[in-house]
């Protein structure tokens, strides 16, 4: 049983399965009972799932965002993700994930910026030469070019890293 709230919840008030991350009591191998983080799957279906009002925000104005209460929500067994009382570890490897996604993203962000530069470069003129005909902006677009492809390596790297189990990335 699920009994509790979570606050600023992203589209908390029409999400109809969330993941949710609780303390669980868990009995360590010498008997002693701590408290640790286990990740569960909720379904809305389960019931004793309910939302606040939608938080007022200053912008990303298309997710509700809300508190939502559990209350006395059953959740089975096989809903736990990663097992009982590693939770933490769930969530560190979907923010490992989330931050590597950001992260290649940026890179796709970087060359579209490139090429947009670039053709203001082409067609400005001062001095009666384009941009990019002056040394120093040469200089800047080819550290531009330095820094995508090396964010573009690392991303190829990290992603067979990944693709190979590593443990380490």
């Amino acid at each position: 049983m699920l009994n509790g709230s979570k606050t600023f919840i992203s589209n908390g008030g029409w999400a109809e399965i969330f993941t949710v991350f609780a303390q669980t009591e868990v009995v360590g191998s010498d008997g002693t009972k701590k408290d640790k983080v286990t990740a569960f799957i909720v379904e809305r279906s389960f019931g004793g799932v309910t939302h606040g009002k939608p938080e007022s925000k200053l912008g990303i104005k298309g997710s509700n965002t809300c508190e939502v209460f559990f209350e006395n929500t059953p959740v089975p067994l096989e809903n736990v993700l990663g097992g009982v009382g590693e939770g933490f570890k769930v969530a560190m490897n979907i923010l490992n994930n989330g931050r590597f996604g950001l992260g290649a993203g940026s890179g796709s962000v970087i060359k579209h910026m490139i090429g947009l530069v670039s053709e203001h470069a082409l067609q400005r003129k001062q001095f009666g030469r384009t941009l990019s005909e002056f040394g120093l902006i040469k200089e800047k677009f080819a550290n531009m070019e330095l820094d995508a492809y090396a964010l573009e390596s690392m991303v190829y790297m990290t992603t067979g890293m990944i693709d190979r189990g590593d443990k380490d990335w």
